[in-house]
């Protein structure tokens, strides 16, 4: 009798689940360029080094096909936020690539990839902050005057990334073209003429366009962008993150096809557990209300046994 009921209950619910998972496997794009960050660790001088992998959409790719630029942003006493372009190689064959960003300073640091396989472009991105005490450059990076014309997803509010929680909306865009060129120096007036790199204006994308949202390589929904192009997710609330402790993350990729069989974007962003995540509400209520009756019931006990005399 139970190994009946066992089997009658496979039967109905194995095509909802198997149908719940082809549903989202024929939601993804084709495929995509993205970032995962691999390890972070200080170095001997007190910099500090962010280890970077570049997942490709396909393997026995060519290191010619990869091109691989960041923007280093700092504040400057004197200047006020300075932006800086360098291009970087990266290492690896046969699609498996990494890079390894040194920061010998507190800097906000975007990280950009562009990969070519046949006629069609793969762009990644990533947000990530570095705090070194060296004063030194990346050894390995060469400084250039231009940022490439990709397009790119943008992070609302990305220039005041420090660290992305659960609970926290999250609005995203297609930006057609990058909004930092060249060297640019903003801030208090200074002696001399002001520093500003030219803008740059990226290719159209016109028609509308999906958002894949992929958290630690699962497909958690799609959204069709509107005519203002904005996406607003709030990554949910993990209790195994929140247990995991406050360095633990998930990986969250925005991925986006700018037309039908055309380049593909995305924006990878490392979530943590929110600050108070952990905290039950109802754990705390029932504490509160648990003293609460304590208290009272200790005052009426005590009233009772002892007569206050004036």
């Amino acid at each position: 009798m139970r190994v009946a009921f066992i089997f009658v209950l496979w039967t109905v619910i194995a095509p909802i689940l198997l149908g719940s998972i082809s549903e989202a496997a024929e939601s993804m794009p084709a495929g995509c360029a993205r970032w995962r960050m691999s390890g972070q660790e200080r170095t001997r001088d007190g910099g500090m080094t962010t280890s970077y992998e570049l997942i490709c959409p396909q393997e026995n790719m060519e290191l010619s096909d990869v091109e691989v630029v960041f923007i280093s942003t700092r504040r400057d006493g004197k200047s006020g936020e300075i932006s800086e372009i360098y291009k970087k190689t990266p290492s690896g064959v046969d699609g498996a690539y990494s890079v390894e960003i040194y920061s010998g300073r507190s800097e906000r640091i975007v990280l950009l990839a562009k990969v070519r396989v046949g006629e069609k472009l793969f762009y990644a991105k990533t947000l990530l902050n570095g705090y070194g005490q060296s004063g030194k450059m990346d050894p390995e990076a060469t400084r250039i005057g231009k940022l490439p014309d990709w397009p790119q997803l943008r992070l609302a509010g990305e220039e005041y990334f420090y660290r992305a929680q659960t609970g926290t909306p999250l609005d995203v865009h297609i930006e057609s073209g990058p909004k930092v060129d060249g060297p640019k120096v903003n801030g208090p007036k200074v002696d001399g003429p002001k520093v500003n790199g030219p803008k740059v204006n990226g290719p159209k994308v016109d028609g509308p366009q999906v958002m894949h949202v992929i958290e630690n390589n699962m497909s958690v929904g799609t959204r069709t962008l509107g005519d203002a192009g904005f996406y607003t997710y709030t990554p949910p609330h993990d209790k195994t993150l929140s247990r995991a402790g406050y360095s633990a993350k998930n990986d969250l990729v925005f991925v986006v096809e700018l037309e039908d069989g055309g380049d593909v974007v995305s924006l990878h962003l490392p979530i943590h557990r929110a600050y108070y995540g952990q905290i039950s509400l109802r754990g705390g209520l029932l504490v509160t209300a648990s003293s609460a009756l304590l208290c009272l019931a200790s005052v009426l006990y005590n009233g009772r046994r002892f007569r206050w005399k004036c």
